[in-house]
């Protein structure tokens, strides 16, 4: 059901947005991006200062292609928290399916971006390593 709701909010975000590059989403839902040390934490992480949402993700994936990722998986977590991609707010779960289902936005995310940018679906899930998807993920 998650998945079937999350495909819904993507095409939302392609009808509403125009784009499915993670980044050009954030800049268009004037969500702000930090580079900042990310202690204890993988990659990134999501704060809420003045109930806004704001990524932060470690300075040395700024210029690595991970950092798409990074970004998609954050934007699955708002997209929980907040509904922000024109549905319901979804029910969240324990802190194992709030991870899931960020990874399944991310997953999906990237699938249409991969599409967007080459004019083509992706042929397995190993085609989006080029924008930092977790081979342990496939």
């Amino acid at each position: 059901m998650f998945e079937s709701a999350i495909k819904i909010a993507i095409q939302n975000i392609k009808k509403e947005i125009n784009t499915v590059d993670p980044f050009e989403i954030v800049k268009k839902l004037n969500i702000d991006i930090k580079y900042m040390d990310v202690l204890g934490r993988n990659m990134s992480y999501t704060i809420y200062p003045l109930e806004e949402p704001v990524i932060i993700i470690n300075p040395e994936f700024q210029s690595d292609e991970k950092r798409y990722y990074a970004v998609a998986h954050e934007l699955g977590y708002i997209y929980q928290k907040t509904g922000i991609f024109f549905t319901a707010t979804v029910s969240a779960g324990t802190d194992e399916e709030i991870e899931l289902h960020a990874k399944i936005f991310a997953k999906y995310l990237l699938i249409n971006f991969f599409k967007q940018e080459h004019g083509h679906p992706i042929n397995d899930l190993s085609d989006l390593s080029i924008y930092g998807y977790p081979l342990t993920d496939l």
